[in-house]
């Protein structure tokens, strides 16, 4: 059998599992490619050759991975985002297009900052290291801390940051504050945010492969981000800010949750689909 005839017969059966007709071809090929070892450009020039038994056999697992619902991303073990790609592990969340409106709401308050001192991030609950990675990026003089509970999200986004933005960024095993110091310009966080009662509708990819404890976020979907607000103030610098991706909707209760507690110039920031996906606020004085 020809590459392109396996992949073919690989994406119909993405489609018979009940995988969209936008994501089956994407999927097929992109597992063709990382069994055969090829990149795109070799399946391109390469689609009509006769495929070994070892590639069909390695390609036929990774079809039933997917097949099974597991996303692509955990077969292949990495994700893109923001233009990286970033290793993933099975305590990580898989980085997703919508929490680029977290970074784009960062950036946006830190262009409007004129300050000479050494920029200063914190992320809370930080996974892969995605959101402080891509905003390091952009300031190469600044310096990042990440703080999660899981050693092994950990050792991903040490692995990331080391790739990615070497010597900027530092991880710290840490229950939200419980080991964090010092203050910051800036703290992040895409903290559980699912309510709990709505778990079992989530999409299989999600549901069955996502660690639950960086999904549930409670019988309302607002535990972390409670806990959070309440302790940032004490860890934010003077006009520091608080960044938090969220449920599209939630934009109401957790800005109505920063006013609460004093944040000033509370903004909601959409994702590219248009719906609200960040809330930012500015600690008072």
């Amino acid at each position: 059998m020809t590459a392109v005839e396996l992949v073919r017969a690989g994406e119909e059966r993405l489609r018979l599992a009940g995988i969209g007709a936008d994501d089956a071809p994407f999927d097929a090929r992109e597992l063709f490619q990382a069994a055969a070892g090829w990149t795109a450009a070799e399946y391109v020039l390469r689609m009509r050759d006769e495929v070994s038994g070892d590639v069909a056999a390695h390609y036929e697992v990774y079809i039933t991975r997917r097949a099974e619902r597991e996303p692509l991303q955990r077969i292949l073990g990495y994700a893109w985002f923001m233009g990286d790609q970033y290793e993933i592990n099975e305590e990580t969340l898989i980085p997703r297009f919508d929490s680029e409106a977290v970074v784009r709401c960062a950036e946006e308050i830190l262009r409007a900052r004129k300050t000479k001192d050494e920029l200063r991030i914190l992320d809370i609950g930080t996974g892969t290291g995605c959101l402080l990675i891509a905003l390091l990026e952009d300031h190469p003089e600044a310096k990042g801390l990440g703080v999660d509970i899981s050693e092994r999200a950990l050792e991903a986004a040490r692995a990331n940051a080391e790739r990615l933005v070497p010597g900027q960024a530092f991880f710290l095993k840490s229950d939200l504050f419980a080991n964090v110091s010092g203050t910051y310009d800036i703290i992040l966080s895409n903290p559980p945010y699912i309510r709990t009662s709505d778990m079992a509708g989530l999409d299989p990819e999600v549901r069955d492969h996502d660690p639950r404890a960086a999904l549930d976020g409670g019988d309302d979907g607002l535990v972390f981000y409670r806990r959070i607000t309440d302790e940032a103030p004490h860890f934010l610098k003077k006009d520091g800010a608080l960044v938090f991706e969220i449920g599209f909707d939630q934009a109401e209760d957790v800005s109505r949750l920063l006013a609460a507690r004093g944040f000033r110039e509370i903004k909601v920031t959409k994702d590219l689909s248009g719906r609200d996906r960040a809330v930012s606020g500015v600690r008072d004085v």
